[in-house]
């Protein structure tokens, strides 16, 4: 993120390459890059080397030069993907590798992970390396994952009108000794905002 380690890439891109062909640059979480880096960088986008390539990938646009964002000439926005997506991905894995698998059990999955493919893959590996099969019991042991059958339970019990106090003290008693409550909170504002 220093302008020296700038200087060092441009010096390296300044060479052509040994075959003639295009060199390509990824410069990843680019919004880190000092100002004096982005400075240094911006003078080799205005004037671009020949065959060379440079990507820049960051999660805070914000944060790099309103002159550097000029430069850009394709600018590609990455969302997650979609469950079905995510899923149809753990699907070509599983039967890639030959895992037994339950579509529902991916599903939970592809939400540990956050809808992240990275995160979710790794999810999957380390159910798989510990169970073998991906069976939606599997996924809730090896995970920690709170089914979403508490959490229905828990906005029954919240959204009755009036509450009945008894049956909801209980259900945090009963809760309080199945699971621990900090996964149970997590798991509770990842169904919340999953809901919303």
């Amino acid at each position: 993120n220093k302008k020296q380690n700038i200087d060092e890439l441009l010096d390296d891109a300044s060479l052509p390459s040994f075959d003639g062909t295009w060199k390509i640059y990824i410069l990843d979480e680019c919004h880190m890059l000092s100002n004096a880096a982005q400075n240094r960088l911006l003078k080799t986008l205005e004037e671009p080397v020949e065959k060379v390539l440079m990507i820049l990938c960051t999660t805070d646009p914000e944060k790099l030069l309103p002159t550097i964002i000029s430069r850009c000439q394709y600018i590609f926005k990455v969302t997650k993907p979609t469950r079905d997506e995510l899923v149809e991905l753990l699907v070509r894995v599983c039967r890639v590798e030959g895992v037994e698998y339950d579509p529902r059990a991916l599903s939970l999955v592809c939400v540990k992970g956050d809808f992240v493919p990275r995160k979710t893959l790794i999810a999957l590996e380390q159910v798989v390396r510990e169970k073998q099969r991906v069976t939606y019991e599997n996924v809730l042991e090896v995970l920690n994952i709170v089914a979403d059958k508490y959490f229905y339970d828990f906005y029954e019990l919240l959204l009755s009108d009036p509450i009945d106090t008894y049956r909801y003290i209980a259900f945090l008693g009963n809760l309080k000794t199945s699971i621990d409550l900090k996964q149970f909170v997590d798991g509770l504002l990842q169904f919340t905002l999953r809901g919303i």
